[in-house]
């Protein structure tokens, strides 16, 4: 029976909740998920948790904050002019996207305060500081060399 090495392509059905139970990503209910394990598409601990598995098997796994989203970094709630949101009325728990400066990448945040001069924006990941739970079940697998002779 084939078990998964790095490269492979993997079929899965997934669950991930928080320490209080909530479901913040799962395929339950939907499509199975593809992965190609050691890819940088998934967190680390996620790939290795892959490695050895076989078509059937079912594990969980939890990730600590510092190895999934980072831990919270309140320098990253930053308060900014009205005059970024041009003619938009900056509404909390909205995303938004931000360029600070030309030429830099943007950035995406969640408003998490306003008044009559300035919005709150918090920039850090919406799951940073967050545990993770993590229920995997493998469905199929699709080895590397397998996925070389496709065309």
């Amino acid at each position: 029976m084939k078990t998964i090495e790095n490269g492979d392509m993997v079929k899965v059905h997934y669950t991930g909740k928080l320490d209080d139970g909530t479901v913040f990503d799962s395929t339950e209910g939907k499509s199975p998920a593809f992965f190609i394990v050691g890819s940088d598409t998934i967190l680390p601990h996620i790939n290795e948790a892959f490695l050895g598995m076989k078509a059937g098997d079912e594990k969980q796994i939890t990730i600590a904050p510092e190895d999934a989203f980072g831990l919270r970094d309140e320098t990253q709630v930053r308060k900014l002019s009205r005059l970024f949101m041009e003619d938009e009325e900056p509404m909390i728990g909205q995303v938004v996207k931000l360029s600070m400066d030309k030429g830099t990448e943007a950035q995406y945040g969640k408003i998490v305060g306003s008044d009559s001069l300035h919005f709150e924006v918090d920039l850090n990941h919406p799951l940073a500081g967050k545990t993770l739970h993590y229920v995997i079940k493998v469905i199929d697998i699709l080895k590397k060399d397998e996925l070389e002779e496709k065309p």
